[in-house]
């Protein structure tokens, strides 16, 4: 968990660095709406190998997930928001959906219209068929590129660590417990709403 606390403040300097460099006036505010979809490769488990391997994490494993979010933009530095959106988890032989939805915090956004970064952390919990629903928390850095005036699309590279309990008949997993981290890749289209000054 300290590793991916240094992660994320490392994304959110940059971002921070960047908007510094920049030098631009004071950012509109508005109200944003995201629709994404990204895959990720999940970081291998050494598990014992007297387990059941189909609940596993192979090296090949993968999620892929697709979001919604809506931000409220405050100013130079913060905007503030939810999300919500479904994942799902290859296992070696079995797969796994849920729904996480959470907070969503932009650090740092850029200003509008025009190219830039922005840096997303979330944070938040799961629905959908677990035992105990967890906690996650992770962070997208985006590049946008404007395609009208107020909307644009996006690419996202991010990292993510998600905690929960799901029992499967048949493993051998203690408790159910799973702590999977992902490094992953995305699309997506951002549109914004602006309010005047």
């Amino acid at each position: 968990m300290v590793k991916t606390c240094r992660l994320i403040f490392f994304v959110a300097f940059l971002s921070y660095y960047h908007a510094v460099l920049s030098q631009e006036e004071l950012i509109n505010r508005g109200l944003s709406f995201k629709i994404q979809s990204s895959i990720h490769k999940t970081l291998y488990e050494d598990y014992p190998a007297d387990r059941n391997p189909d609940f596993e994490l192979a090296r090949d494993s993968k999620l892929v997930q697709a979001k919604i979010s809506s931000s409220y933009q405050f100013n130079n530095s913060i905007a503030l928001g939810a999300a919500l959106g479904w994942e799902q988890i290859e296992f070696q032989n079995q797969q796994l959906g849920y729904y996480p939805i959470g907070l969503n915090f932009v650090l740092f956004p850029f200003d509008r219209p025009g190219k830039g970064f922005s840096n997303n952390i979330q944070f938040g919990t799961h629905l959908g068929d677990l035992d105990h629903p967890g906690l996650f928390l992770s962070t997208q850095l985006e590049y946008h590129l404007p395609i009208f005036r107020y909307s644009s699309i996006f690419i996202q590279f991010g990292y993510s660590i998600r905690k929960f309990e799901k029992k499967f008949v048949g493993s051998q997993r203690p408790d159910g417990l799973y702590n999977i981290q992902a490094f992953g890749i995305g699309v997506g289209l951002d549109i914004f709403i602006h309010y005047p000054n």
